[in-house]
């Protein structure tokens, strides 16, 4: 269910939000899972041992249900819709609707779909991005307590600032992804932030291999994150390029590929430690799809939409 809502947002943006602001309003929208995530470790934490378990399920799904009961009541598809919205916004958005880059295609297809380049890149590297990113939601917290020897409570309190770092990159990309599509680069705008938060990742997982303490590993993880979160701007904003009126299926793929990543993560991160007796196998592996997620960036093409390719 959680991940429904964001090809929901990737839907709502290319209806609600000018090309030249994608970048930044995409972080932004992003950032606010990383935060909530980061705040939840000492949250929960604290309630689990106040109140216990059960409680802490009660707690997130009330605040859940009364997140989708305003949201029902206030969110419309359209900006022509929502009473809030002024006239001279609505004609705004109306207008960069009608970009060339903004108009719906035809032509769209399963095939297309399955046949393009494009899509099978951005899947292949938004595997690659999640496959590390979701170490840090399901094994960092074990692994900063049973590595350092450190209590529940302060290990929940180190996992806070990687998440909290990767806040801080989906602002930073958000923002340079607009900047360098207003200089005039589409390609770019994409790539450059993309390839800068993989090359992060890969510097942070040779900070954690060489990590000797805590604060290393947590610095070597805060810059792993925050540059895998700096892929997922222009990941997403890739998705409305190449999908159009079609981009809430397009980055419905390409986020199920990564939640694939994810799930091969919570697997095999517990069994690698297991058959090797370390965990620097796992980021072994993290920095050979850091370098296969480099190169499949350097062939994706947003001005090539789903609709002008062969299928």
């Amino acid at each position: 269910g959680e991940a429904g809502a964001f090809p929901g947002i990737s839907r709502a943006n290319f209806s609600w939000i000018p090309m030249q602001e994608r970048g930044i309003i995409t972080g932004i929208n992003f950032s606010g899972s990383r935060l909530g995530a980061a705040f939840a470790f000492p949250a929960v934490t604290w309630l689990i041992v106040s109140f216990g378990w059960r409680w802490s399920f009660f707690i997130m799904g009330a605040i859940g249900l009364v997140w989708a009961l305003f949201w029902y009541y206030w969110f419309r598809d359209a900006p022509e819709d929502h009473s809030s919205v002024s006239e001279a916004e609505k004609d705004f958005i109306l207008k960069h609707r009608q970009a060339p880059e903004q108009q719906l295609e035809k032509g769209f297809s399963t095939g297309k779909i399955l046949g393009s380049k494009n899509m099978l890149l951005a899947m292949g590297q938004y595997f690659g991005s999640n496959f590390i990113f979701f170490f840090c939601l399901s094994w960092m917290f074990p692994y900063l307590r049973d590595r350092f020897g450190i209590g529940a409570q302060e290990a929940s309190l180190y996992a806070m600032f990687p998440l909290i770092a990767g806040a801080v990159g989906n602002w930073v990309s958000g923002y340079f992804v607009d900047v360098i599509y207003k200089r005039g680069s589409w390609k770019w705008s994409r790539s450059i932030p993309a390839i800068t938060g993989f090359s992060l990742v890969g510097l942070g997982i040779v900070c954690i291999l060489v990590a000797d303490g805590i604060l290393l590993a947590v610095v070597g993880l805060s810059v792993a994150v925050l540059g895998a979160d700096m892929t997922l701007s222009p990941s997403w904003s890739f998705c409305v390029d190449i999908g159009k009126s079609h981009a809430g299926a397009i980055s419905g793929l390409m986020n199920m590929a990564g939640n694939i990543g994810s799930f091969v993560t919570g697997i095999s991160f517990p069994y690698l430690v297991l058959w090797t007796g370390t965990s620097d196998t796992f980021f072994f592996i993290a920095g050979v799809l850091v370098v296969l997620s480099i190169v499949a960036w350097l062939f994706m093409d947003p001005n090539r939409a789903l609709s002008d390719e062969k299928g």
